[in-house]
């Protein structure tokens, strides 16, 4: 039951970014962005939920987020789940971070469809697998699994470069 709400959720919020009043030339200037960027591996999601196994979904504060810079990634996550091994219960640093070099990584998808990035993340802490849909207009749910501790996803939007001012 509470699989099937996380997913209704899920679904609400991708059809509320999804009709967002966006004017035609804004959606294609913003499809273009979400493409150059994810093409480029150069992009940042705002992180503003985080969906945990067996957990109520969260509203987060700012703050919060998940980058991919060339050859790493990045991230400032909460985590709410269970640890299953006692190196992960010492953590004291609490959520998951890291900055380290993407391994086995996959994209594939369109600028018109939206895109799907997988890879590994091998840190000091754990070892995570990742798995990034990234919606046309540069909305984004990120899936991570730790290898340590539960499964848990996010969502959030493409931090996107503003339009520059018009002289």
């Amino acid at each position: 039951m509470k699989t099937m709400l996380h997913a209704l959720i899920c679904i609400l919020l991708i059809s509320l970014f999804s009709c967002a009043s966006f004017t035609k030339a804004q959606q294609v200037e913003r499809q273009l962005k979400v493409q150059q960027a994810v093409e480029a591996k150069n992009f940042r999601i705002a992180v503003s939920y985080a969906n945990p196994v067996k957990m109520t979904p969260r509203a987060l504060s700012g703050g919060y987020d998940f980058a991919v810079r060339a050859d790493s990634a990045f991230a400032f996550l909460p985590y709410f789940g269970e640890a299953y091994s006692a190196t992960a219960y010492g953590n004291t640093e609490g959520g998951i971070k890291f900055a380290e070099p993407l391994r086995d990584y996959k994209i594939t998808g369109n600028a018109q469809n939206g895109y799907e990035i997988s890879f590994e993340i091998k840190s000091p802490r754990d070892t995570y697998k990742v798995f990034i849909t990234v919606g046309a207009t540069g909305y984004a749910s990120i899936n991570v699994t730790p290898l340590l501790s539960s499964f848990i996803s996010y969502s959030g939007e493409l931090a996107l470069p503003e339009k520059p001012p018009q002289k």
